[in-house]
């Protein structure tokens, strides 16, 4: 591959390819927000001239963090041990920004986090039902019942990448369900996809309510970005268990011909075909049963957000629920991702106060 002689600016990413520019633009809100250094993301993305170059770089340098992962963790180093396997964990995650079949690098990156996870939280659990697989956290100190939020991702997402909204809540007092439901993460090439996640969400909640140990959910939260953020209304709508939801870049209807080149080249490769992906797009309309939504639900749109936008965002669904709160941030990326400050911390206070019984 040769390289075009000029660079080319893009935010505080400067490319020889203008592919590799905008993909590096697209993602590096989101892996700041995951858990990267973004001085690291911007060194390494420097040296990559060519799209193709990317799942290797990446993987590259999650492969110098797990090495040091492995020495902490053999002298007995274990908060350089969690931190190191974390970050080879969102690298490998990222890895996968670049549109492929492949879902090996979503089980290195699921295999890497567990191990950060399992070395500071023994009770942590993995858990695995037909249409998912979830890793289960709770906070320090957890009784024998108390509150869960099942997080959910979107198109490219999977529950690695909710790892920071997950301890956010935990400091709380939450529990966290991070879920990979039908081609996300771990299911990549194992299961297509399916338009009606509310189906993912009533087996997630079963396994919860018949897990053998201490704990059991008092109530039931999700939280949902991007395309998990449709599915998390959808879920809304249909399972009537959940007591409160947070949406993110959340769509009521999408659609096969509003989505850009790039969402249409994921979702091929997600569903198989151009035909399947075009199929489940035209699937996602959940309009007809927002009004229906009683639970409280606290929505976040961004301004700047080139994926999720028009009239059935969070503010029209807002709109038409029971009780929703809407928060619109002027400056916010896809996933609100760029500025974290400005809702994160309200939208995790907001879904606690309303999971906890009234005192």
């Amino acid at each position: 591959m040769t390289t075009p002689p000029t660079a080319r600016s893009k935010g505080r990413i400067r490319m020889t390819n203008e592919i590799v520019a905008d993909l590096a633009a697209g993602t590096r809100s989101r892996a700041v927000a995951a858990g990267l250094d973004g001085y690291e993301f911007d060194a390494l993305v420097e040296t990559i001239a060519d799209p193709e170059q990317w799942p290797d770089v990446l993987r590259a340098a999650a492969t110098r963090h797990l090495e040091t992962g492995d020495r902490a963790a053999e002298a007995g180093l274990l908060e350089t041990a969690v931190t190191a396997y974390r970050t080879a964990s969102v690298w490998l995650y990222f890895a996968q920004a670049w549109p492929t079949a492949s879902a090996d690098g979503y089980g290195a990156s699921a295999r890497a986090q567990w191990r950060a996870i399992s070395l500071r939280e023994p009770q942590a659990r993995r858990l695995s039902g037909d249409s998912f697989r979830a890793v289960l956290r709770h906070p320090a100190q957890a009784g024998p019942t108390g509150p869960v939020v099942l997080l959910v991702s979107g198109l490219d997402g999977a529950k690695e990448e909710q790892l920071a909204v997950s301890d956010a809540l935990l400091s709380r007092g939450l529990s966290t369900v991070a879920i990979d439901g039908p081609a996300q993460g771990e299911l990549t090439t194992v299961q297509p996809f399916s338009p009606d996640f509310s189906r993912v969400v009533t087996e997630v909640i079963e396994t919860l309510r018949s897990l053998d140990g201490p704990w059991s959910p008092s109530s039931i939260g999700i939280w949902g970005s991007s395309l998990g953020g449709h599915y998390a209304v959808t879920a809304l709508a249909r399972e009537k268990r959940l007591a409160a939801g947070v949406v993110v870049s959340g769509f009521a209807k999408a659609g096969w011909e509003a989505m850009g080149p790039y969402v249409r080249s994921l979702a091929t490769v997600r569903a198989g075909s151009e035909e399947a992906a075009a199929r489940f797009a035209d699937s996602l309309d959940v309009t007809a049963e927002v009004s229906s939504i009683e639970a409280p639900v606290f929505l976040v749109d961004g301004g700047q957000d080139p994926l999720v936008n028009g009239p059935m965002t969070g503010s029209w669904i807002s709109g038409e629920v029971r009780e929703g709160t809407y928060r619109f941030i002027e400056q916010g990326d896809h996933n609100v991702a760029n500025a974290r400050w400005l809702w994160l911390d309200d939208a995790a206070d907001w879904i606690a106060g309303n999971l906890r019984p009234a005192q």
